[in-house]
């Protein structure tokens, strides 16, 4: 592998450990920002001096690693949207769920259930609801779809791999590729030379997809490779120009991945 590489294991930690950091400074600041006014004038005046700080040194900070380091904040973005989603779900159904599994025992209840906890980000809770529901009937492949999912997101590659296998066996775009993509990035965390393979496959499918764009790159310039990695960034930077807003919103962080990547390593943008 290239000296300047960085393996996928190593940047999952990193960005996990700037999300714990960044996590629970927002949450505080939103805290001080809304119930400021409502404190008494000593706990308000410290409520003002932290709103003044996190503006003042943290938030500049925040938005520099917007454009230098934007992995962080797709990771970011997605456990604010799990609290999102804890708090916006509506109880009643997780209940009624609770209860046709308890009476019907129904592996589709199972598998519905396991994927409002997964959006919640509750993964524990999840995982096992998608094994009972395997259990019960191994043939449903939602069920091992979405515990693959769930492994990965739990970083228990090697199990996420061997799920997102099964399914790929069965609909190789299962999940509008999500598991062949699943499957490319835990065999490249684990650091199998077929990764390769898969993500290729994967692009031959979804050309330009931005994510396994991005992480092909990734494993591409790992292996000194530079210049067949900006081509593929290339590629994928100028198809993001003319695909839908919505596509560009979703997938931003990607984009930004790339351009920063392409600029750091002094490459242009446009393909030759």
């Amino acid at each position: 592998m290239n000296g300047n590489s960085v393996h996928p294991a190593n940047r999952d930690c990193y960005t996990a450990a700037m999300q714990r950091v960044l996590v629970p400074i927002l949450l505080l600041f939103v805290a001080a920002l809304a119930l400021g006014p409502f404190l008494p004038p000593a706990l308000a005046g410290i409520a003002a001096w932290y709103v003044g700080l996190v503006s003042g040194l943290f938030f500049p900070f925040l938005l520099l690693s917007l454009f230098v380091a934007p992995g962080i904040w797709g990771g970011l973005a997605q456990r604010l949207r799990q609290w999102s989603e804890r708090i916006s779900s509506r109880r009643q159904e997780i209940d009624d769920l609770r209860h046709k599994i308890r009476t019907l025992g129904n592996p589709h209840h199972m598998v519905k259930l396991g994927a409002i906890y997964e959006r919640q980000g509750r993964m524990a809770k999840a995982e096992d609801l998608f094994r009972q529901a395997l259990g019960i009937d191994p043939s449903l492949t939602e069920a091992r779809f979405q515990l693959g999912l769930c492994l990965y997101e739990r970083h228990d590659y090697a199990a996420a791999a061997q799920c997102m296998e099964a399914v790929c066996a069965e609909k190789t775009d299962y999940g509008y590729g999500l598991a062949q993509l699943r499957l490319a990035q835990s065999l490249d965390h684990l650091g199998e030379s077929r990764a390769e393979d898969v993500y290729a496959a994967f692009l031959r499918l979804y050309h330009a997809h931005p994510e396994g764009s991005v992480c092909y790159a990734q494993l591409l310039s790992g292996e000194g490779r530079e210049a067949e990695a900006a081509e593929v960034l290339r590629q994928m930077v100028a198809a993001s120009r003319v695909s839908p807003g919505f596509q560009r919103r979703r997938n931003r962080h990607w984009i930004w991945k790339a351009r920063w990547r392409l600029l750091r390593d002094g490459r242009s943008e446009s393909t030759v």
